[in-house]
């Protein structure tokens, strides 16, 4: 189960960091403005407005958030603990930290959020706010998960923490070495504080997992089916080429 888990774990980060990036190529191409994609974020043609700034920045966090809250809700009940359900729970999970994490750092100046804020030239305060709401986020969105952990793992401590605690954090290891690698590797000229944010991102993705736990005493008992079954080949298969994706990425990929 953990190996599972932890193979869906680092499998979602990967989808949710690469949709969040092409959600920001994406916006800009449809302002009139090429870009290039890399593993681990999204470079624009051209000399984009604030407002434009603004919009290319905002649209990614946003995204996430959308998608993480529909991935969370529409997990299917009752639960079971296959492949394809545990990367469904960390791929709502991840979403949905990625636009709550950027909302959190706004006020260290750095990420999405912060680079929308400071287009718009909007005070400081603002920042805070922000901030604030993405710590409500962050416990709403491990409030939202806490039921499915229960019905994946019937209340059993050790099999619930095979599916939530153990992938958090061998995952957030696995994650934080690929994208070093990515960095490593990449052409792309990134200053010092983008550095800090991707590597920021990267480690933060998981941490709706074990902040479930908070909650699942307040989780009534749910129908599940515990399915106990070998490492999912199809699972690995998956994050290999997912991971070979990522690394044929590192130069980038210009489109628009």
């Amino acid at each position: 189960m953990i190996v599972n888990s932890t193979v869906a774990a680092v499998l979602a980060t990967a989808v949710t960091i690469f949709v969040h990036e092409l959600v920001h190529l994406v916006t800009g191409i449809v302002l009139g403005h090429g870009g290039t994609l890399y593993p681990f974020g999204a470079s624009h043609d051209g000399s984009l407005t604030d407002t434009e700034t603004a919009l290319t920045a905002i649209s990614a966090p946003i995204a996430s958030l959308v998608i993480g809250a529909a991935v969370i809700a529409a997990l299917p009940r009752p639960a079971t603990s296959r492949f394809g359900q545990l990367f469904l729970f960390w791929l709502g999970a991840t979403s949905f930290m990625e636009g709550a994490g950027y909302l959190v750092i706004t006020p260290m100046g750095a990420g999405d959020t912060a680079a929308t804020l400071a287009a718009l030239d909007l005070p400081l305060w603002v920042g805070f706010l922000a901030a604030a709401l993405g710590v409500a986020l962050m416990f709403l969105g491990a409030r939202m998960l806490a039921p499915h952990v229960v019905r994946m793992s019937g209340r059993d401590r050790t099999l619930s923490w095979a599916i939530a605690f153990h992938p958090w954090w061998i995952g957030t290891l696995v994650s934080l070495g690929l994208t070093a690698a990515y960095l490593a590797l990449s052409s792309a000229d990134l200053a010092d504080g983008e550095v800090i944010a991707i590597l920021s991102a990267s480690g933060s993705l998981l941490v709706l997992g074990p902040m479930s736990f908070i909650f699942q005493n307040r989780s009534p008992d749910q129908p599940r089916t515990v399915i106990t079954s070998g490492i999912s080949v199809a699972g690995v298969a998956a994050l290999v080429a997912m991971v070979a994706m990522n690394f044929a990425l590192v130069s980038g990929r210009h489109l628009g």
